[in-house]
C-alpha cells in the first residue's frame, strides 16, 4: 500500500528527528543498485527535499520501512469490506504499532468470517497511551458513528442502559441505548472509557 520508502535516500529519513543534510553522506556499504536507484537525487533535488521534507513526513517514511508489507490477501479483504483506511492507523497512532496491527487483524478476521455478533475489543494500559485515540481513529477512518462513554461518571447499571419500565425516565432510554437504536442495522464504534472504574454492579 503506497510508495516504497527506499525511493528516497535512506539517510534523509532513517533518523527522522534530524534534519536531512544537503550534502550526500559517504556510505561505503551502499549497493550499486541503491546508487542507481537514487541517481535522480542530484544536489539540487536533494536541497529541495531538505527544505520541504517535514518531520512528520520523515516519521511516516521510517514507520513505513518498519511495517510488514501488506499481503495481497489483506488487500483483497480490505477492499471487499471497505477496510482499506485501517492501514492508516499506524501512521496516526504514534508508538503503538503492535496495538494498531492487532486491531487491524481482528477487524479483518471478524469481517471475513461474517460473524453476526459485535466485535468486542478490550484495550488495557496506562492512561495517555492512545486507547481512546485508537478507538476514535478506527471510527473516523471507517466513517462509522462513534460514541464514547466515560464510565467514571456511571454509578449504577441504569446509568449505562437506562431505567427499566415502569421506572421514571424509562422512555428516555440512555445515551448507549439511543445510540445503538439509531445505528440499528449498521456498523458503529462504542468506546466505554475507564470501564474498570465502574461500580461492580
Amino acid at each position: 500500500m503506497g510508495a516504497d520508502p527506499s525511493d528516497l535516500p535512506k539517510d534523509m529519513w532513517c533518523d527522522y528527528v534530524k534534519t536531512p543534510q544537503k550534502s550526500v553522506p559517504y556510505t561505503p556499504d551502499e549497493s550499486v543498485a541503491s546508487l542507481i536507484k537514487h541517481s535522480y537525487c542530484s544536489l539540487q533535488v536533494r536541497a529541495a527535499l531538505c527544505r520541504t521534507f517535514t518531520l512528520l513526513q520523515r516519521y511516516h517514511f521510517k514507520i513505513a520501512s518498519l511495517l510488514p508489507r501488506t499481503t495481497l490477501r489483506q488487500k483483497q479483504v480490505a477492499d471487499a469490506f471497505n477496510l482499506t483506511p485501517l492501514f492508516e492507523i499506524p501512521y496516526q497512532i504514534i508508538g503503538q504499532r503492535l496495538a494498531a496491527r492487532t486491531v487491524q487483524q481482528w477487524l479483518m478476521s471478524h469481517a471475513l468470517h461474517h460473524v453476526g455478533m459485535p466485535l468486542v475489543l478490550l484495550f488495557t494500559g496506562p492512561s495517555g497511551h492512545g486507547k481512546t485515540e485508537l478507538a476514535k481513529r478506527m471510527g473516523d477512518l471507517l466513517s462509522l458513528p462513534f460514541l464514547k462513554i466515560d464510565c467514571t461518571h456511571l454509578g449504577q447499571e441504569t446509568d449505562l442502559f437506562g431505567a427499566p419500565a415502569p421506572y421514571q425516565g424509562w422512555e428516555d432510554g440512555s445515551r448507549l441505548n439511543n445510540f445503538l437504536t439509531d445505528c440499528t442495522g449498521q456498523k458503529a464504534v462504542v468506546f466505554l472509557d475507564e470501564f474498570d472504574k465502574m461500580n461492580h454492579e
